[in-house]
């Protein structure tokens, strides 16, 4: 039997891995290999697929480390999960992470990843104009916590078909829309900048 609070562990330390070979045999180990991956940025399959799509999202999310949030709950070959994504010292402060998601994934018989149906509940405009928290330059980093609005925008599961989340850079929320279509946070761009492998 699965032990699913192992492989969601696995599943997100797979996010976390810094290095490109090691991150890719850790999909190969983890998922079958014609796994499918989608979410609202992406719709991928087989391992190549899942590695490329896990280097992009670290490359938007410099810096981030991704974390499970609360307890795994599963039956049969589903499982699901919550997850949290944050620079280490936005968690270390206490301050709620900018990317929160939950995913749920089925395993085949040998326990591998078949499928993940991924879901952002908050997240910030990742492909918005840069502002002087992400310019690298005098100012950048985190504002003084009293300055920081704390969190994204939290995407509802009720019918509205179309929804306009403010962009944000992860601390001071700057200006410009993210689309959001559907009850199921469907996501479409302003821009060509979706992550894809």
């Amino acid at each position: 039997m699965t032990d699913f609070t192992t492989l969601a562990e696995r599943y997100v330390a797979t996010f976390n891995e810094a290095d490109p070979a090691a991150r890719k045999a850790r999909v190969a180990e983890l998922f079958t290999t014609d796994v499918r991956y989608t979410d609202p940025l992406a719709d991928v399959t087989g391992h190549d697929g899942v590695a490329g799509f896990l280097g992009a999202a670290r490359e938007k999310l410099a810096g981030f480390e991704f974390r499970l949030d609360g307890e795994v709950d599963a039956h049969h070959d589903h499982a699901r999960f919550r997850w949290q994504a944050a620079p280490p010292e936005v968690f270390a402060s206490g301050a709620e992470p900018p990317v929160v998601g939950f995913d749920v994934v089925v395993t085949n018989g040998d326990g591998r990843i078949a499928q993940v149906h991924g879901f952002l509940d908050v997240v910030p405009d990742l492909y918005g104009p840069p502002c002087a928290h992400d310019g690298g330059g005098p100012g950048s980093g985190p504002p003084p916590r009293d300055e920081q609005r704390g969190r994204g925008q939290r995407l509802p599961f009720g019918r509205a078909s179309r929804l306009i989340v403010p962009s944000t850079c992860m601390y001071c929320f700057h200006s410009g829309p993210v689309v959001y279509s559907s009850p199921y946070s469907r996501h479409s761009s302003r821009t060509s900048g979706a992550i894809s492998a």
